[in-house]
């Protein structure tokens, strides 16, 4: 491979303009040049990995200790390391810092191991490249490839394609890739197994999720040298390879739709003069095929490599997302900072105290130090400092942040593992519905058998049936009662219909499911959820199915309201009495024939679907687009059916004759352009047509206004103005119908203009620079004086449940946006449709064109918005003397208004009066953005999350959705027809939207109900157990002696206490799913974050204080007069009271997690009661050894012979724990909330039924 050198210039500087990737030997003086050229170009070789072998430990330990609470953990261990200073044996820090970091590695180091082998399977991936049989690969690539005759090798012909694994595949290889192999690089392509026209079908569902596959084609020139050069008949060893020439492409970038490059072929037409002539190709995107994608449907093809590893698309497309931290992980780190501020203040004051008792009484008493002089008081400072920094420093929880992680990451896996959030939702449901049928049949049979026995009976076993019946379909009974607009007969679970089950099931019963299960790829956003306040989301594809159904049509201003059922076929046939041959050819037609007719033929050429036939022989299609796959379904039902694209032709079948079209040039559809256009020539008639669909709002101004004449009419009289009024009126009725239009257009180009015009396009083609904006507005040239032909509707169905799920989530007090590039007639339809918009409430509407009429709107709607304040805060003072049960909290007044809004409002909005958009929408319950481009999406969540403080939440399923969802707190992806680029992007990945209702407001409340819960109980227990360390401190004269034994300091966070905190945060409950789905109004006691506010972890950290303030001064006191423990005169020590104080501490901490945990059941029960077993194993173990001789040797076998020592632990525990459980019972008792009640409720009626 070489870079042409045209100017003496640095090869950096030359490949920042552009690289000339050449594949054959131009001159042998360029191989000097090879080595400098070389560092331009990445290998193949793709590592994913975050650590090698060599700096694993090195990189793992610096990321570690990156963290303030690593690091402040390493501070105490060095301290405990100095035994002049420390009180603390070092295994006391050690220990339990080198778990923690070990268990941390060991996690990298599996997630490391996962993406190596990723990486291993894709880098040894073998391929066959074109190698010269003389000699050994060049030293940049093996592009420079002479072209010898096949040489024989002892009889036998040496082969020119070998063998080469992916990650030895460099800049400018001439690649071979067989069917069902996946790309390794960005490849140009240059010819397939396809003869005729060098076409290959490439599936890209790696790149962007979309499973239809695409089609490629091959540069004419390129194909036909490989067809001439490459037998098909010959195998490898026989095959030669005659190429001259080099490619200019553009720099690596990350844009997957866009690629420009200019091919320059040589011929040495005339080898007597040696002469070379230079052929000049543009390479688009239509070339080139990238890494990720797989070949399919085709044998095989040729390719040369022109980007590697780092430099290809999708490698420079796999950012890391941001970097998103809950509400919860940011108190955290503050609170830590509060504990730690607290813990330095206990130093301090224990410095002090310590200074001032050395000095006055340890330094006169001689005993103290005989052979020895006093310390300094400079240095009694700095002992006694660092002393009680090191004594004092299990106040932090050291194992809070490794607890919370594997907590989360365990969260993340019951919600993946969630049936009711996968694809056995509808089978798991009707197993839920048919245990609820076999219930209710035997309570059926079981009162037939009263029947039998006792006549009398028969009725109130009925009604108790009955009951039973409206229970399990309809909620609680009871709980209906006493909130009878709590209980929504839209519960998630009961969203889906019996039949719609059945239906849904016999539906995929034979299809593929590609994603079964939900993703979850932040885990650290799961008690986040429980937050939400706004919601963004998308409408096509999030919302609604994405799988389009031809439900009308206008053609000519006549509205066709069943043209699948062959009404546009009968258009044709009825008002004509020619055969159906005759039909096809032009003339003898009625306006209303030649406009069905074109009509059908523009759906027919006018697209970029590929056509296959299937096991039976019938076409079928695949498209990017399902509007384009609904589009030629119509109109294969109604005869017009395209066949194949190929060699530069178009060939359909009209009725039962086959028509050939040239294809001259297409003009692709981008979000920019909103519409596609083909240039074809009739090869019967040699007459050019421009044939186009788009958006109505850039088709429209496109439109031929005057009356005068198509040229497919043949001078019959009709106007053109009229049919544009018509079909204007119909595209309204059809959004108002939720239906999504196309409108479709043609013209006829004169050959002279067209051969101008394509003139100027090939010369642009030739050019890299600015190439799509000098085609675009060549485009535009065309692209003018339409003549209308008709419109298209398409429904996009709603998915099932949607309407349910967002009732649900509006009676959440969760704020609902809809954003969406649809007209505003079709998103308010949809709106009311899937129950965001209400008759019943207030609608406002925001159309500018100006900014003066975009300020003046907002006035009139912030002026109505007072008033209707004003008169509902009269009416409520008039109604609240008369009524006491009106229940004015009914409807808030964010319930009472909803707005809509397009897109070029919000350009001036988002110019000068977010202040005042932002006022408004505020108090509307639901908004809905309509003509949103990608860009705004975002802009609008930055807008709010920036304004409100809020946490909002982003939900889509393209990749337009993309820029949004990463813009909020929290992404949610959908997996569905448009790609998997917002799955990629998101934090959540689900299956459908109704799952999000039961991702917010059941998995994100027990998310924040146990990791709240886990947060609080780990500030607790370190706080109760390590302050009686500081109060000891009283009666040890401030000398940093320590009460408990070191074996216990160092197992109490690691293992004593390290279960019950890890369960309560995997299994806690304080509602039953089914009372949070009868009750959405109970996520408002999640969402308003008091869950889990600095106020409860104070409250917990006092709870410990009080508790080792009685646990150190009940013992004191109950010591105090009588130290002696037996009959023999043994009296207590140290060891004894440590023993004492540990047992009855721990025990304490143990039983707080009891009484703190609601939802108990057999791992529950494990973890609790096991965890005071292993407190006296590790007691009994570590007594026993002979490190803990003389002091404290079998002290606590001694402790449990002694009847006061369980008389203790009994009162210690009943004097601790009291103030909790009557404070609780206070509260449960007299100031119960509204779920402990339905809780109650439920549990109550699900007694009585077992009874």
């Amino acid at each position: 491979m070489k870079i042409l050198n045209k100017k003496k210039r640095n090869f950096k500087k030359k490949r920042i303009i552009y690289p000339n990737i050449i594949f054959n030997t131009l001159d042998n003086n360029y191989l000097n040049k090879e080595e400098k050229i070389k560092p331009l170009f990445a290998n193949n070789e793709i590592s994913t990995t975050k650590y090698t072998r060599y700096n694993f430990i090195f990189k793992n330990l610096f990321e570690q200790f990156k963290k303030y609470t690593n690091i402040y953990f390493v501070i105490v261990s060095v301290i405990t390391l100095i035994p002049e200073v420390s009180p603390l044996d070092p295994s006391t820090t050690i220990l339990p810092l080198g778990l923690i970091v070990g268990l941390t590695a060991i996690k990298e180091a599996y997630e490391d191991i996962k993406r190596y082998k990723a990486d291993k399977s894709s880098n040894y991936k073998e391929y066959l490249i074109y190698q010269s049989p003389q000699s050994t690969p060049p030293l940049l690539s093996s592009s420079r490839v002479p072209l010898p005759q096949p040489q024989e090798n002892n009889g036998e012909t040496e082969w020119k394609f070998k063998s080469i694994k992916s990650k030895n595949l460099k800049v400018g290889d001439i690649i071979k890739i067989n069917s069902n192999q996946s790309i390794p690089a960005d490849i140009v392509l240059l010819s397939s197994s396809s003869i005729s026209d060098g076409v290959c079908f490439v599936e890209t569902s790696e790149l962007d999720g979309e499973s239809n596959l695409k089609i490629f084609k091959s540069c004419n020139e390129t194909h036909s040298n490989f067809k001439n050069g490459i037998s098909l008949d010959l195998n490898e060893s026989q095959q030669q390879i005659k190429l001259k020439g080099n490619i200019q492409c553009e720099l690596p970038n990350n844009n997957l739709y866009k690629f420009k490059g200019i091919l320059n072929l040589e011929n040495d037409s005339n080898q007597d003069n040696l002469e070379i002539i230079t052929t000049t190709i543009s390479l688009s995107e239509k070339q080139l095929l990238l890494r990720g994608s797989t070949l399919r449907n085709t044998e095989f093809i040729y390719g040369i490599v022109v980007y590697c590893g780092r430099d290809t698309k999708l490698s420079l497309n796999q950012k890391s997302p941001p970097s998103k931290y809950s509400t919860v992980e940011k108190m955290i780190s503050k609170s830590v900072i509060g504990i730690f501020i607290f813990k330095m203040i206990l130093v301090i004051i224990s410095t002090i105290v310590g200074t001032l008792v050395t000095e006055h009484t340890t330094n006169k008493s001689w005993y103290l130090w005989i052979n020895e002089e006093p310390d300094s008081i400079g240095l009694v400072i700095v002992k006694t400092f660092f002393a009680y920094f090191a004594y004092l420093s299990f106040l932090v929880p050291m194992s809070l942040l490794i607890t919370l992680e594997i907590v989360k990451v365990s969260q993340g896996g019951f919600m993946q593992f969630d049936l009711l959030m996968s694809y056995k939702e509808k089978q798991y449901r009707k197993q839920l519905l048919q245990y609820e049928e076999n219930q209710n049949n035997n309570n059926n049979n079981n009162n037939n058998n009263n029947n039998n026995n006792n006549n009398n009976n028969n009725n109130n076993n009925n009604n108790n049936n009955n009951n039973n019946n409206n229970y399990d379909n309809n909620g609680d009974l009871e709980l209906q009662k006493q909130y009878p607009k709590s209980i929504s007969s839209t519960s998630i679970s009961t969203s889906i219909s019996k039949d719609n089950i059945k239906a849904e099931l016999e539906k995929e019963n034979g299809d593929n499911i590609v994603h079964k299960y939900m993703t979850v790829k932040n885990s650290n956003l799961n008690d986040e959820l429980a937050l939400v306040k706004y919601i963004f989301s998308d409408k096509t594809g999030t919302l609604t199915e994405n799988k389009m159904i031809f439900k009308k049509c206008s053609i000519g201003g006549k509205i066709y309201s069943s043209p699948n059922q062959s009404q546009l076929l009968n258009e044709i046939k009825n008002k004509s009495s020619m055969e159906l041959e005759e039909i096809v050819s032009e003339g003898g037609e009625t306006i209303d024939q030649k406009f069905v007719k074109e009509f059908l033929i523009n759906m027919t050429t006018c697209h970029s679907a590929v056509s296959e036939l299937d096991q039976d022989g019938i076409v079928i299609y695949q498209s990017p687009s399902p509007d384009e796959i609904s589009l030629l379904n119509c109109s294969k039902l109604n005869q017009f059916i395209f066949k194949e694209r190929n060699n530069g032709e178009i060939k359909i079948q009209i009725l039962k004759k086959e028509k050939t079209f040239k294809l001259l040039t297409s003009m692709d559809f981008t979000s920019e352009r909103r519409r596609m256009s083909v240039i074809l020539k009739d090869i019967e008639t040699n007459k050019i047509y421009l044939y186009s669909k788009g958006a109505d709002s850039v088709m429209m101004p496109r439109l031929k206004q005057e009356n005068n004449n198509a040229s497919f009419i043949n001078n019959l009289n009709y106007n053109n103005q009229l049919i544009i009024e018509k079909t204007n009126q119909h595209i309204k009725e059809f959004s108002n119908e939720g239906l999504r239009t196309l409108i479709l257009a043609m013209k006829e180009i004169e050959i002279d203009q067209f051969n101008q015009w394509f003139e100027k396009y090939n010369s642009i083609l030739n050019s890299i620079d600015s190439r799509e904006e000098q085609i675009e507005e060549l485009n535009n040239q065309l692209e003018t004086d339409l003549t209308l032909i008709g419109c298209t509707a398409i429904e996009d169905k709603l998915q099932d449940g949607v309407p349910e799920t967002i009732e649900f989530l509006l009676n959440s007090n969760i704020k609902v946006w809809i954003i969406t590039g649809d007209k505003q007639e079709t998103a308010i339809n949809i709106g009311y449709s899937c129950k965001l918009l209400s008759h019943s409430n207030q609608l406002f509407i925001i159309n500018s064109k100006s900014r003066d009429d975009c300020e003046q709107q907002l006035n009139n709607i912030i002026n109505n918005l007072n008033e209707f304040e004003n008169n509902n805060n009269n009416n409520n003072n008039n109604s609240s003397n008369n009524i006491t049960n009106n229940n004015n909290s009914n409807n808030n007044n964010s319930n009472n208004y909803s707005l809509v809004i397009d897109g070029e409002s919000l350009i001036f909005i988002f110019l000068e009066f977010e202040s005042k958009f932002l006022s408004i929408a505020k108090k509307c319950h639901s908004v809905i953005c309509c003509r949103v481009t990608p860009i705004q999406k975002s802009l609008i969540v930055k807008m709010v999350k920036k304004d409100t403080k809020e946490v909002c939440l982003s939900i889509g399923d393209g990749a337009n959705d993309v820029s949004m969802i990463q813009e909020a707190n929290i992404g949610i992806g959908i997996f569905g027809n448009e790609g998997s680029q917002a799955s990629r992007a998101s934090d959540y990945s689900l299956l459908r939207f109704r799952h999000l209702s039961r991702l917010i407001t059941i998995h994100g409340r027990y998310s924040m109900i146990r990791n709240a819960a886990c947060i609080r109980y780990s500030f607790y227990k370190n706080m109760t157990f390590f302050f009686i360390q500081f109060l000891f401190s009283i009666h040890s004269g401030w000398s940093s002696q320590t009460l408990f034994d070191d074996a216990i300091i160092t197992t109490f966070n690691t293992v004593i206490t390290a279960v019950p905190p890890y369960f309560m945060a995997l299994f806690e409950k304080d509602v039953n799913e089914r009372v949070l789905e009868m009750n959405p109004h109970l996520f408002l006691e999640v969402q308003n974050g008091k869950q889990f506010q600095y106020l409860t972890i104070a409250r917990s950290v006092l709870g410990g204080l009080y508790q080792s303030v009685v646990m150190y001064f009940g013992l004191y006191l109950l010591f105090l007069d009588d130290n002696i423990l037996n009959q023999y005169g043994k009296i207590g020590g140290l060891a004894i009271m440590g023993s004492y104080c540990a047992s009855f501490s721990v025990i304490s901490i143990l039983l707080q997690a009891a009484l703190d945990i609601k939802y108990w059941n057999f791992i529950v029960h494990i973890g609790i009661w096991g965890s005071i077993l292993l407190y006296i194993i590790i007691a009994l173990i570590t007594n026993s050894m002979l490190p803990s001789m003389p002091q404290s040797y079998q002290i606590f076998n001694l402790s449990l012979s002694l009847l006061q020592f369980y008389l203790m632990v009994i009162i210690m525990i009943f004097i601790s724990l009291i103030p909790t459980f009557t404070s609780k019972y206070i509260k449960q008792q007299f100031y119960p909330s509204q779920s402990q009640l339905l809780q109650e409720n439920y549990i109550l009626n699900k007694r009585k039924r077992r009874n």
